[in-house]
C-alpha cells in the first residue's frame, strides 16, 4: 500500500484530473440547459473547471514527480554493503596494494573487513 507513492501520485493526478473535467463539462452543460440566459456560466464554468481542474493536477503530479526524484536519489545515496559491491580488477590490485599498510586485526580478528573499508572510502 505505501510503496511506490510518487507514481501512485502521478496516476492519482491523472484520474483526478479525469474527473473534475468530466465534472466541470456535466455542471456546465446542465447550468446551460436550465436556462438561455444561464449560457455565459455554463461556458465560464466548463472553461474555468477544466483550468482548476489541469492546475490541481499539476500540483498532485508535480509533488508525485518530486517523491520519485527524491526515492532515486536516496536510493543511490544509501550505502550497500562491502559483499554486494562488485569490485574490478583494478580494484583489486589497489586493495592489494593497500593492505600491506592496513595489516593490523581488530580484536576480533577481522583483518579482510578492515582491509576493504579502509581500501574503498572515496
Amino acid at each position: 500500500m505505501f510503496n511506490n507513492p510518487g507514481k501512485k501520485l502521478k496516476i492519482v493526478a491523472a484520474v483526478l484530473f479525469i474527473i473534475l473535467t468530466v465534472a466541470a463539462f456535466w455542471g456546465g452543460i446542465t447550468l446551460m440547459d436550465l436556462d438561455d440566459s444561464m449560457t455565459l456560466p455554463g461556458i465560464a464554468i466548463i472553461v474555468g473547471g477544466t483550468a482548476v481542474a489541469w492546475i490541481i493536477a499539476l500540483l498532485v503530479y508535480g509533488f508525485g514527480h518530486l517523491i520519485c526524484k527524491v526515492d532515486k536519489i536516496a536510493g543511490e545515496d544509501e550505502e550497500k554493503p562491502l559483499h554486494r559491491r562488485r569490485i574490478s580488477r583494478r580494484q583489486v590490485s589497489l586493495l592489494r596494494q593497500r593492505s600491506s599498510l592496513f595489516r593490523r586485526k581488530d580484536e576480533a580478528g577481522h583483518l579482510r573487513l578492515f582491509v576493504l573499508r579502509r581500501a574503498f572510502q572515496f
